[in-house]
């Protein structure tokens, strides 16, 4: 049976993902899906499908975890504008699954 086409992978990770949404929020369900559906040189596989193992629910268990971590450090007061998005970039992210039902 032939691989389906990459826009119908993404679009059922985006339906797997958004499973999520009440769990996790928005923001964070859409940053998770924007870099776990960046696809190859080649535009056949996104990052999420060239690894090794894969569940969806662990892994955003870890993302929130880091992302906590992350937040607690201090980090993002050491980055430009103290951690604030670059301009223009929050519109790109809350974009990014709009086609699948995040608001």
């Amino acid at each position: 049976m032939p691989e389906k086409p990459l826009k119908e992978r993404e679009s059922d990770f985006a339906a797997d993902v958004l499973s999520f949404q009440g769990t996790y929020g928005p923001e964070m369900v859409n940053d998770f899906f924007l870099y776990w559906t960046e696809p190859n040189k080649s535009k056949t596989k996104m990052k999420f499908e060239l690894q090794k193992t894969w569940d969806t629910a662990r892994r955003l268990r870890t993302w929130e975890r880091n992302n906590i971590n992350w937040n607690r450090n201090g980090s993002a007061a050491n980055r430009p504008n103290n951690g604030a998005p670059k301009p223009g970039t929050s519109t790109a992210r809350v974009d990014a699954l709009k086609d699948w039902g995040v608001k």
